[in-house]
């Protein structure tokens, strides 16, 4: 597979020199920036995992070449991270519940934990336990042109790109597709995300009449990124492991009259297993999302479904979240709620979230809010699987600062 990453890469390359070769007056354009954001969080209760007091995340990225008379641009882009998240996620979930294989009732592949792909859930194996991650998220060729343009390299797949999720006013934080999480229960994943920071091909159109298309294709997970998969090492439990990633996405955004802003998003993924386990077979996905804004206020709903690539089927991972975001001067609001339901390891959680932020300079924010996070979890009680609840109530301060 990675023959074909090669390849693909070889091929962009030389067509990015050919283009070059024929163009005339190239002038030089680019662009970088990086953010740095720091979660406090305290909770009232413990949680599934422990609470982590304080998170951190660290990007910078950059994109640059050249753009010729023709119009076409030709270069190469790239984005470092760094990050220090709670040591039990792995990275998304993390160890929920006590429930091991032995026991007949619960998750388990050929005597083994079981994974849920999305929500990186297991109910029984080894949590996490890593400080300070750094990876090299992106870095990539592209070329653009009038009618779209085309990359390959480490990269967000279309199904991330073409994700559309509720607003939200926290650079790291809450309970939606959370960067890091201080809670211990990681939070409702709504991005469509199959093929993570791995190499891959990537086509999309310019947008028109508010209209704009994508498909790319991945090989195989040769690296997932710091919000994607889990980590390797003993007695880990068992996922599925994709490879021949296809996504599609389509978007459309329009002006409506009176100045209400909308927009609408639907995505599709499929995979094949790598690993050859006869527990799973091809894996699909779905996400769509919608949201509307007029003046200072902007409200948003997404759905993601994904069947974990499970061949006997009937162990979905389905999550939904809605926003609301008021903004007035220097201030902005927010409430959110969420809620996923993974049934591959029988975790289900839920989340409530309320914010504010404030912004202090150019660049510069701090925000604090309440979260509150419930999760079903699947344990032991005399040789027996039972579900039990577990919660907290959080108190959180964000700071970001962009650079």
């Amino acid at each position: 597979m990675k023959a074909k990453v090669r390849t693909a890469a070889a091929a962009a390359g030389a067509a990015l020199f050919g283009a070059a070769a024929t163009a005339q007056g190239a002038a030089p354009v680019g662009e970088a920036s990086a953010t740095l954001a720091g979660l406090v969080t305290a909770t009232d209760s413990g949680a599934p995992g422990e609470a982590e007091p304080f998170t951190w995340r660290l990007s910078a990225s950059a994109r640059g070449g050249v753009i010729f008379e023709n119009q076409w641009e030709l270069g190469a882009g790239g984005m470092l991270a760094a990050e220090r998240d709670d040591p039990g996620r792995d990275p998304r979930g993390g160890r929920f519940g006590a429930c091991p294989p032995a026991v007949a009732a619960c998750p388990q592949v050929a005597g083994a934990p079981v994974r849920g792909f999305v929500s990186g859930a297991f109910p029984s194996g080894p949590a996490a336990d890593e400080g300070v991650r750094l990876s090299l998220e992106r870095a990539y060729l592209y070329a653009r042109g009038g009618w779209g343009e085309v990359s390959v390299g480490r990269d967000d797949g279309v199904g991330q790109r073409f994700s559309l999720t509720p607003p939200t006013i926290l650079a790291i934080g809450g309970g939606l597709d959370p960067l890091v999480d201080g809670t211990g229960f990681g939070g409702v994943i709504l991005r469509n995300d199959l093929s993570g920071q791995s190499a891959k091909l990537a086509v999309t159109s310019t947008r028109i009449v508010g209209l704009q298309v994508g498909a790319s294709w991945t090989p195989e997970l040769e690296h997932e990124g710091l919000d994607q998969g889990y980590r390797d090492r003993a007695l880990a439990p068992v996922a599925f492991s994709p490879e021949d990633v296809v996504e599609l996405g389509a978007s459309f955004a329009h002006t409506l009259s009176g100045g209400l802003d909308a927009a609408v998003g639907a995505t599709f993924a499929t995979a094949e297993d790598g690993a050859g386990r006869p527990a799973f077979s091809a894996m699909e996905a779905w996400s769509v999302g919608a949201t509307l804004g007029k003046g200072p206020w902007s409200v948003g709903a997404a759905w993601l479904g994904n069947d974990n690539g499970w061949a006997a089927g009937g162990r979905d991972y389905v999550a939904w979240g809605a926003a609301g975001v008021y903004r007035a001067g220097e201030w902005s609001w927010m409430l959110e709620a969420g809620a996923s339901r993974d049934d591959l390891p029988g975790v289900d959680v839920r989340s409530l979230t309320v914010a504010g932020r404030r912004t202090l300079g150019e660049g510069v924010a701090v925000a604090g809010g309440l979260g509150w996070r419930e999760a079903s979890v699947p344990v032991v009680r005399e040789s027996s699987r039972s579900d039990r609840e577990d919660g907290n109530l959080a108190a959180f301060v964000e700071f970001s600062l962009g650079l």
